[in-house]
């Protein structure tokens, strides 16, 4: 999943290198990719800090019932525009690193 390199950045500010921002997470394109991919974050971000860290995220969950038509079109460049407007919000949001929450919205990346 795309969001395993999210907690280098949990490391480093932990490590003295600041990322202030955190990590943003536009999707998951369902709730069960957000949660999914939540819980990986937690766990690799507790395995590699220990204790009671976990990561320092925003996330905007999407609604996949809103997009799946967009793909059954073809609509690719739609489908891709809805991450992308997303991650723009984290952004104003304050994260500096993006991660995509999804598994099944990967054809739209090669076009």
């Amino acid at each position: 999943m795309a969001c395993q390199s999210l907690p280098a950045a949990q490391s480093a500010r932990h490590a003295g290198t600041e990322v202030s921002g955190g990590s943003g997470i536009p999707g998951g394109m369902s709730a069960g990719s957000a949660q999914t991919c939540f819980r990986e974050l937690c766990d690799l971000v507790r395995a590699r800090l220990g204790g009671l860290h976990s990561p320092e995220l925003l996330i905007r969950s999407l609604d996949f019932a809103r997009i799946e038509p967009l793909q059954g079109r073809g609509g690719w460049a739609a489908t891709g525009a809805v991450p992308n407007r997303e991650a723009r919000a984290l952004e104003r949001g304050g994260a500096e690193l993006i991660g995509l929450a999804a598994t099944r919205c990967t054809s739209w990346q090669a076009r």
